[in-house]
């Protein structure tokens, strides 16, 4: 009897370590939810500032390229 009371003691000794890990198994995946969120908002603002930047750099490209144009225009014109 004294060994079955035993048994029953280590089984809810573990039950309740594994209950504790559980907990802290459980933190770590909604803390790991938190910071996956605030990766994507982090994402979807770096591809924002990407698509701004890459818009800024094809208008600079095309001004430059209109100025070169006129510019070349200009002294084909006064060149002949």
């Amino acid at each position: 009897m004294q060994n079955v009371n035993n048994i029953m003691n280590d089984i809810a000794l573990k039950v309740d370590e594994d209950g504790k890990n559980l907990d802290i198994i459980t933190d770590n995946v909604m803390e790991t939810n938190k910071n996956v969120a605030t990766a994507n908002a982090h994402m979807d603002s770096a591809n924002d500032q990407q698509k701004k930047a890459r818009k800024k750099t094809i208008w600079i490209v095309a001004i430059i390229v209109v100025a070169v144009l006129l510019v070349g225009g200009l002294i084909w014109i006064f060149a002949k």
